[in-house]
């Protein structure tokens, strides 16, 4: 019997401009769109990992002149994940867009993140994935901080 390791998987994509062709970040004249430096990495939840959960979330953010980001706003397939997609999309570095040498904000940036579950076999062999199809993610439902009182 395998026990069960988390692993996540990751991704970008870029909603809005293309991004530049052959751009280098040294290059101070030079345009290009937002390049990741230290790309996000969640740290899976406790109880998600517990009870075998798996999903998906969709981090949407701006990226400041500096490659910071902010004003984030998370949609995942189960909210067990919001907390911990939103902490890894903050934590990340992004080199920002230029145009013409000038840094600039880049709004509507999109950040996949899947947290799967990988099983692994009795001699530590990663067993295979069931297809796509067959995944159970739930319905997408925005993460919204709820008042307790």
């Amino acid at each position: 019997m395998g026990h069960w390791v988390g692993a996540v998987c990751l991704s970008v994509i870029l909603c809005g401009a293309a991004m530049g062709q052959g751009a280098d970040i040294g290059e101070n004249t030079e345009s290009h769109d937002v390049q990741v430096l230290r790309p996000p990495v969640p740290n899976y939840p406790f109880l998600a990992q517990l009870f075998g959960l798996e999903g998906i979330c969709y981090v949407r953010f701006t990226v400041d002149e500096l490659g910071h980001t902010a004003n984030h706003g998370t949609t995942c397939s189960k909210v067990i994940f919001c907390d911990a997609a939103e902490a890894a999309v903050f934590d990340a570095l992004f080199a920002p867009k230029r145009i013409e040498g000038v840094p600039m904000a880049r709004d509507n940036i999109v950040y996949p993140l899947e947290f799967s579950l990988a099983d692994y076999g009795p001699d530590g062999e990663i067993l295979p994935e069931p297809a796509e199809e067959d995944r159970d993610w739930g319905s997408m439902k925005p993460c919204e901080e709820i008042p307790v009182s």
